[in-house]
């Protein structure tokens, strides 16, 4: 199984041009069971054709805000990946491939062409 992406702009501000590049602002919805080595977002789904880079504000969280998930976007395999606490203080966080409790949100800008 693998995570699952929908996005939504921010309505009047969620799109722009920076050079040849697309610049796209809004929210990201994550749900779903990632795959071991991250998932890739489809690149429609944000209105482009190719993606350059995901910049997120945040973590991404449930809507009460507990659960929070670290992402980081992968440019050379173009997947996101999410982490998770191994449950042992001080220790580094580990790739989450659990399910996702529940729908996450994190706020985006997203690079691409």
């Amino acid at each position: 199984m693998a995570a699952s992406f929908s996005f939504s702009a921010i309505p009047d501000v969620g799109y722009d041009g920076v050079g040849k590049l697309r610049l796209v602002k809004g929210t990201l919805t994550i749900s779903g069971t990632p795959t071991a080595g991250g998932d890739a977002p489809a690149a429609n789904i944000f209105n482009l054709n190719t993606i350059y880079d995901i910049q997120f504000g945040g973590v991404a969280a449930v809507a009460n805000g507990a659960f929070g998930v670290p992402l980081r976007f992968v440019r050379s395999s173009g997947k996101v990946l999410g982490y998770t606490s191994n449950g042992a203080a001080a220790a580094s966080l580990a790739e989450k491939t659990d399910a996702y409790s529940a729908a996450h949100t994190v706020e985006v800008t997203v690079w691409g062409t």
